[in-house]
């Protein structure tokens, strides 16, 4: 049996994937992460009861490097980030996945994706399991050779699934999901601009053609698309955000919202790249469908994509291509 090295975040889907490996055999051992925002204890607590020793990394310094800074300077340039994907990316499967391969053969998280080798290539997929939201789309930025050293054990467990294995386990573990943005203070995200010394001030809402409808409370705080609480009301139909101009919120119709086509700037590749023409599946948001697309053209710098169905794609926001169930990659949604 392998050494099995666990990412334990105190909560129910990494202590899951704990105790199925200890059921079939494995040497685990966890580790965990303090990025200074939430508390190690739930981690330490699932590794005490489990009887598993923990690794407790400090990547203060690093998680404020690496992601709160870059979400607060995309907030800056009327971009929407996706620091749950660069946490991924650059710390889970980066610092930390380097400290726990020192002592094991293979790094776990409890990601609801699944991993297999395919005529001698790695595939990262989505989650198998009826009516559990699959969080490949988290993954799409691994570069390929991380994902190699990985291990997914929920790739065919659901989340109902999960917390029963846990129940029957009696491992003690926080109630809660895994949430964004989960260094915000209370407060939200306007707490932590002001905290943090962001401007953010006050503005009109304006409708396409300069027409005065209401106040917004910073622009940082809306993103493209965005239906609720704009700050439009008086109005026949449903006011979408569709862009920013200066310090006004610009808000139209639906499909002054949406296109046809979308930048991806700097894709990882986690599968072999499509080619041009080919027709696949995009998704623009974690929590958004797939929409049908055409690639029209590709370079290592940027990919071109033609939807055949208009919808939102967030500047700043991760797109994920995906072939079937099985995810490519992806990389950052480029404005006009």
């Amino acid at each position: 049996m392998a050494r099995v090295c666990v990412a334990l975040s105190g909560g129910v889907d990494s202590a899951a994937a704990a105790i199925l490996l200890q059921q079939k055999g494995h040497r685990v051992s966890g580790i965990t992460m303090d990025t200074g925002h939430l508390s190690t204890g739930g981690a330490i607590r699932v590794a005490e009861h489990l009887g598993i020793p923990l690794r407790v990394v400090d990547l203060r310094r690093e998680f404020e490097r690496e992601v709160v800074r870059p979400t607060l300077n995309s907030y800056q340039r009327l971009t929407t980030p996706n620091p749950c994907v660069w946490c991924n990316f650059r710390l889970k499967f980066g610092l930390l996945m380097e400290m726990a391969l020192q002592d094991a053969d293979l790094y776990a998280t409890g990601h609801y994706a699944c991993l297999s080798c395919e005529a001698g290539e790695i595939a990262l997929k989505e989650a198998q399991a009826a009516g559990t939201q699959s969080q490949a789309y988290f993954l799409a930025m691994v570069p390929r050779e991380r994902l190699a050293g990985a291990l997914f054990p929920l790739c065919r467990v659901s989340r109902p699934e999960a917390e029963e294995l846990v129940r029957q386990a009696g491992v003690p573990v926080g109630g809660s999901r895994s949430r964004d943005l989960c260094f915000l203070p209370e407060g939200g995200l306007g707490r932590l601009l002001k905290d943090r010394g962001v401007p953010n001030p006050p503005g009109r809402v304006v409708d396409t053609q300069g027409r005065v409808l209401g106040e917004h409370r910073g622009l940082y705080l809306y993103t493209l698309g965005q239906r609720r609480g704009v700050g439009a009301g008086g109005t026949s139909h449903r006011r979408y955000v569709v862009g920013r101009s200066i310090n006004d919120l610009v808000v139209g119709l639906k499909e002054e919202a949406t296109t046809t086509l979308v930048k991806v700037a700097n894709p990882n590749w986690i599968a072999p790249p499509p080619i041009e023409g080919e027709a696949l599946t995009l998704r623009l948001r974690y929590r958004q469908r797939g929409v049908e697309a055409k690639v029209l053209s590709l370079t290592s710098q940027l990919v071109l994509a033609r939807l055949l169905v208009p919808a939102v794609a967030a500047p700043g926001q991760v797109a994920v291509f995906n072939r079937g169930d099985q995810v490519l990659g992806g990389g950052e949604i480029l404005g006009d």
